[in-house]
């Protein structure tokens, strides 16, 4: 057996569209989350954008 035989035996992972990230350095009360959004048109109307989105500037309480 090789050594990437047993990755060969699990299934693909699906994508993720989200992240939630957290570090002691910045504080047990902060933590980011990430939204990577569908396909959009791009600023300027030619093709598509692809990326991703903070939350970071949402408030305490807020609604996501």
């Amino acid at each position: 057996m090789t050594p990437a035989a047993p990755a060969d035996l699990l299934t693909p992972l699906t994508p993720r569209h989200h992240s939630v990230s957290s570090s002691p350095a910045a504080g047990p009360r902060h933590a980011d989350l990430m939204n990577s959004p569908p396909e959009a048109p791009a600023g300027l109307g030619r093709g598509a954008y692809r990326g991703a989105i903070t939350l970071a500037g949402l408030r305490p309480g807020e609604p996501l």
